[in-house]
């Protein structure tokens, strides 16, 4: 025990040599006390620092929110309006059908539109849509009424409710809507020929939309909707219409752009100038418009062709904003659609009129490509000007219009 105590050495403070008396060491842990005294003070300093740093952040942030609360205050009552009318809204709006809900699959067609509907639709706007049992809009029956427009979703009225569609509104004359979303000219003449023994002696009015109808009758799909077009016959070189591919299934070979709707702008530029795509759609154009004009004939029906541009053809800006979107810079014109189907319909000895005659930009909806409650005014004063202008047979092309009439383009 003695030489295990000897060697742990002795416990007590002692001093060192000939240090001053008053630095002691611990043999067991070798502190120095000044030394703890100077660590403690040092930690003292520390915390004073890091108060003094909260003090005066916890002052800047109050400084901040005193200066901040009169924006605060500012910004409150928009921003309750805003939810307040985001509830309001979701409270009062509607249901509503989508595009997809309007249409069911048809072997012949594509697709078709859906019978007997009473409800509401959203483009841009949220609006009231009827449907017969055929799935056309508009108050006349096929068989009561005068005159009978073709087309797409212009010709369905696409954007306002059936209060103000053209077809419905007042103007001496009863209109019956044949079209739905998305048809091109294939497709409606396709329709043409199904109820002709319905267009009898009637007024028959083609609504062409340059902004994708001319584009469309040479494509297979739209937005993955299979759908009749029309192509080049290999061998006979003649044009003809192809459905063999029409199916429920979505087409599987398509470009993402279409599927969003964003092509349309920059084929139509396309179509202003001379290039090939405007070749080939001009040329599938005619034959189309000859097939509507034979059938018509068939049944003693009159046919007029309609160009229906796109809002961006009718201003300055935007013929400008169309050339840069892909019109060759030589040949552009944003009125050579008219000017084509002009010359097709006058070698087919069919009436063309250019909507532009009774059409603006201030007839067209904001961010959509529709017409407002003033270009379905518009429309349907233009329509029964061209049936009152047939009561006393085929007008003269050098012989004025009625006012709000069809002109030659």
């Amino acid at each position: 025990m003695d030489s295990y105590l000897s060697a742990m050495g002795n416990l007590h403070p002692k001093p060192l040599g000939d240090l001053p008396d008053s630095v002691l060491l611990y043999a067991e842990n070798g502190l120095d006390r000044r030394t703890g005294d100077r660590g403690r003070k040092h930690l003292h300093i520390v915390l004073i620092v890091g108060l003094i740093r909260t003090i005066l952040a916890a002052v800047t942030a109050t400084i901040a929110l005193v200066l901040l609360l009169p924006l605060f205050l500012l910004i409150l009552p928009f921003w309750l309006v805003s939810v307040l009318t985001r509830g309001i809204a979701r409270m009062i709006e509607p249901e509503f059908l989508t595009r997809e809900q309007l249409i069911q699959f048809d072997p012949v067609f594509g697709w078709r539109a859906r019978p007997n509907l009473d409800t509401h639709h959203l483009m841009v706007d949220v609006f009231h849509i009827r449907t017969d049992q055929d799935g056309w809009r508009g108050d006349h029956s096929l068989t009561e009424s005068d005159i009978v427009v073709f087309g797409d979703s212009f010709a369905a009225g696409y954007g306002v409710s059936d209060r103000h569609f053209f077809a419905n509104l007042p103007g001496g004359y009863k209109i019956k809507s044949v079209g739905i979303g998305g048809y091109s000219m294939v497709q409606e003449l396709l329709w043409m020929t199904e109820l002709k023994n319905s267009l009898h002696r009637k007024l028959v009015v083609w609504f062409i939309y340059y902004g994708n109808d001319l584009f469309d009758n040479l494509m297979p799909d739209l937005r993955g909707y299979r759908k009749p077009f029309v192509r080049e016959n290999g061998v006979s070189e003649e044009w003809e219409i192809v459905s063999s591919h029409v199916a429920p299934e979505q087409w599987t070979i398509i470009h993402q752009g279409r599927m969003q709707g964003q092509h349309h702008i920059p084929k139509l530029a396309e179509l202003c100038s001379e290039t090939f795509l405007a070749k080939r759609a001009y040329a599938a154009s005619e034959y189309l418009i000859g097939k509507g004009k034979q059938i018509c004939d068939e049944v003693e029906a009159q046919l007029v062709v309609v160009g229906i541009p796109d809002a961006i053809q009718l201003t300055t800006t935007g013929r400008q904003n169309l050339k840069a979107l892909g019109g060759e810079s030589t040949s552009f014109d944003a009125d050579r659609p008219d000017k084509e189907l002009a010359r097709i319909c006058d070698r087919r000895g069919v009436q063309f009129q250019a909507g532009k005659t009774f059409l603006d930009a201030g007839c067209y909806k904001i961010n959509d490509c529709h017409w407002n409650e003033k270009g379905h005014r518009r429309v349907c004063e233009a329509v029964n000007a061209l049936a009152r202008n047939r009561r006393g047979g085929a007008r003269a092309k050098s012989e004025p219009a009625e006012s709000g009439a069809f002109v030659q383009a």
